[in-house]
C-alpha cells in the first residue's frame, strides 16, 4: 500500500485478477491500482477502496426520476421511492477533474467509526442495527459504505471480508495510521445513515434522503422538507391514486442527537405558520388571497429547536370549524383508518389524529388547543 500527502484524495480501484474458482477475470480485494486525485477541502480525508466483491450481493439499481424544487432529486430503489436535497448537500469534497472511477450517483451508507480498529464485527452490528431500527434504510443503501472517524483507524482483515460479503462496490476508509498529523473531522461531517453520492468530474457531493411515503388515508395537505432554513413542499402525489407523497428522513441521522425530540417524525395542522409555506385554514379562498409565511410560529419552531422534524401540514376543516365529515366543503375530508376506513372523522384536527391512527412512520401530530377535540376525531372507537 502506497501512502498518500494529507492534502490528496485517494481512490484505491480494483485490478482485474484472474479468478481461480471460476477461471474469469473480476475484481477482487487483493489488488488495487492507485490514483491520487487533489483536494482542496482538507475537512474530510478519505481513502476509497472500490470494487470489492461486486458480484456477491445483487440489489435494486438507483434509478433517477425527476426533479423537484431546482436540483433535489427524486430517485427509485425497487419499488421505494426517496428524494434526496442535491441542491443543499451536507458535504462536498472537491476532486480533480478525473473522478471517472466514481460511480455515481449511487446510495451510500455512511458509518461513524468510534474506534482505532475497525473490525468486521463492528460493521456487521452497525448495520444490523440500522436495518433493524430504521424504515428509511434498506440493504441498497450498501451500495457505497462510507466510514469515517476521529480516529486514525485501520480497516483489519475480517472487515474486509465484511465488506466483501455485503458486496458493497466503493468503501471509503478513514485516515490510517501513517496520517496523524491530519486534522479532526470538521463539524461539516455528515451525519450516519442513508446518503446520495454525486459526482459531476470536479466535485463528490454527499446529500440527505427522505424515503417518500404515500398518504393512502388523504391525512395531509402536502409534504413537506426544510431547505436552508426555509421549507418547500414537495408537491409529489402517488401516480395510481394521487395520494400526496410525504417525505420521511431516517432515523439514523438523529442517533447522535441528545434533545428529546431527535429523530421524531411531526405533522402540523395546517393552521401554524411554517416559514416558506402558506398556511390554509382547510379554505381554497383564504389560501388565493393569503402568501407564504415569513417565520415559522413560535410553537411549531419550539418543536424544531427540540429535535423535531415536520414531515407535512396536515387537513383541517375550514377555518378550523368542528365539523363532521360530510360538512368539510373545500377539501376531501381525512380518512379514519378504523373500521377497514369505513368509520367517519369529526372535528378540525381530523387529520393529525387519522394520521396517528394510519401510519407507523409517524410520531406525532399537532392539533389545535382544545383537549377534547382530539377525542371526538376518532371516537368512539379506540385508538390501541
Amino acid at each position: 500500500m502506497e501512502y498518500l500527502h494529507p492534502d490528496s484524495f485517494a481512490l484505491l480501484s480494483a485490478w482485474p485478477i484472474q479468478n481461480p474458482l471460476t477461471n474469469s477475470s473480476q475484481s477482487t480485494s487483493d489488488f488495487y491500482r492507485l490514483n491520487v486525485l487533489p483536494m482542496a477541502a482538507r475537512a474530510l480525508h478519505f481513502v476509497c477502496l472500490a470494487g470489492i466483491a461486486t458480484t456477491i450481493v445483487e440489489r435494486n439499481p438507483l434509478t433517477l426520476s425527476h426533479t423537484v424544487n431546482g436540483l433535489d432529486h427524486v430517485f427509485q430503489l425497487g419499488n421505494r421511492s426517496y428524494l434526496a436535497t442535491s441542491a443543499s448537500p451536507l458535504h462536498v469534497v472537491a476532486t480533480a477533474a478525473d473522478a471517472q472511477a466514481i460511480t455515481a450517483p449511487a446510495p451510500a451508507t455512511h458509518i461513524i467509526v468510534t474506534s482505532t480498529v475497525i473490525t468486521g464485527q463492528y460493521l456487521q452490528d452497525t448495520i444490523a442495527r440500522y436495518l433493524a431500527e430504521d424504515y428509511v434504510f434498506s440493504g441498497d443503501f450498501l451500495e457505497t459504505l462510507i466510514l469515517s472517524s476521529n480516529y486514525s483507524s485501520r480497516l483489519d482483515d475480517s472487515a474486509t471480508e465484511c465488506v466483501a460479503s455485503v458486496g458493497s462496490r466503493v468503501l471509503m476508509l478513514p485516515v490510517s495510521d501513517a496520517f496523524q498529523s491530519l486534522p479532526k473531522l470538521a463539524p461539516s461531517m455528515p451525519p450516519p445513515g442513508p446518503l446520495l453520492l454525486e459526482s459531476d468530474g470536479g466535485t463528490i457531493k454527499l446529500s440527505k434522503v427522505f424515503r417518500l411515503y404515500k398518504d393512502s388515508y388523504s391525512d395531509f395537505v402536502h409534504g413537506i422538507y426544510e431547505f436552508n432554513g426555509t421549507y418547500n413542499v414537495l408537491g409529489l402525489a402517488d401516480p395510481d391514486w394521487g395520494y400526496p407523497l410525504v417525505p420521511v428522513p431516517s432515523r439514523i441521522y438523529s442517533e447522535a442527537d441528545s434533545r428529546p425530540l431527535a429523530g421524531k417524525r411531526i405533522g402540523v395542522k395546517d393552521i401554524y405558520d411554517i416559514k416558506g409555506l402558506k398556511t390554509t385554514l382547510g379554505s381554497k379562498a383564504w389560501t388565493q388571497m393569503t402568501s407564504e409565511a415569513n417565520e415559522t410560529a413560535p410553537s411549531i419552531q419550539r418543536i424544531i429547536d427540540l429535535g423535531g422534524t415536520v414531515v407535512g401540514k396536515q387537513k383541517t376543516s375550514q377555518f378550523a370549524s368542528a365539523a363532521h365529515a360530510w360538512e368539510w366543503t373545500d377539501v376531501y375530508y381525512p380518512q379514519n383508518p378504523r373500521g377497514d376506513g369505513y368509520l367517519s372523522c369529526s372535528a378540525s384536527s381530523a387529520g393529525g389524529a387519522c394520521s396517528i391512527a394510519a401510519y407507523d412512520w409517524l410520531d406525532f401530530a399537532i392539533p389545535w388547543n382544545r383537549h377534547s377535540e382530539l377525542l371526538w376525531d376518532v371516537s368512539p372507537w379506540p385508538i390501541g
